[in-house]
């Protein structure tokens, strides 16, 4: 019997069924894996949003400015030892996957003068938090800002080597005590620091910069592409 006929039939049909196949294959193989970044990461739903604060746009008050001393000293936001409660204000507004109840870190990278080469002491302090939303009062949680000791001031300590660089946080507290949420997506916040030059901690004659200012905090992984093609 011959089958020729019938051969050249099914030869067209297997070759697309073999395509198919293939096609279906490398969808699977050969799809580009989710990267550590676009995966979700945290517990509870939570990950770790970061937001750069440019030092430069700060506002400055009492003596404190913004220098670019190239190489002569350090660049940044000034707080002079020579006046008496140098400040500068920074603001940033939460974005819209915070997740309400959540810890914001305010993260502020210093160093001290050339010619500040001794130890000492510069005495800061959260001069004052506002926060601000849209058909509401003002709100002032002071009482919830605080550095790594859990107080409002802070001692930070310059090494005997000038120009070295150091890092501390404040911590605008997500709840009050009785575990309310004070923030939620939308608010705006305005934080006052300062340099306390006339507080008897404060033994630096020198200048302290303020070199970067940062924000983290804590987002809705739900905001995030789970997975996404490069």
């Amino acid at each position: 019997m011959n089958n020729k006929p019938l051969q050249q039939f099914f030869r067209p049909l297997g070759m697309g069924l073999f395509v198919v196949i293939s096609f279906v294959l490398g969808g699977l193989y050969g799809r580009p894996a989710a990267t550590t970044a676009q995966q979700p990461q945290g517990g509870g739903g939570l990950i770790p949003r970061f937001m750069s604060l440019p030092a430069e746009s700060a506002t400055t008050l009492n003596g404190a400015n913004y220098v670019l001393n190239g190489g002569g000293d350090l660049s940044g936001l000034a707080l002079p030892g020579n006046q008496v409660i140098p400040r500068f204000a920074v603001g940033f507004t939460l974005p819209p996957d915070y997740a309400p109840g959540t810890d914001v870190v305010l993260r502020m990278t210093w160093g001290n003068s050339r010619y500040n080469a001794i130890t000492c002491g510069f005495r800061m302090w959260v001069n004052g938090v506002s926060r601000f939303r849209a058909d509401g009062p003002p709100y002032y949680p002071a009482p919830y800002a605080v550095f790594p000791n859990g107080l409002d001031e802070i001692t930070l300590l310059a090494p005997d080597t000038s120009e070295q660089i150091r890092a501390t946080t404040i911590t605008i507290a997500g709840q009050d005590s009785l575990g309310n949420d004070l923030h939620q997506p939308g608010d705006v916040f305005s934080v006052l620091i300062a340099r306390r030059a006339d507080d008897v901690n404060d033994t630096c004659a020198g200048t302290l910069y303020v070199l970067g200012l940062d924000m983290t905090y804590e987002g809705l992984s739900s905001y995030l592409p789970m997975i996404t093609k490069n």
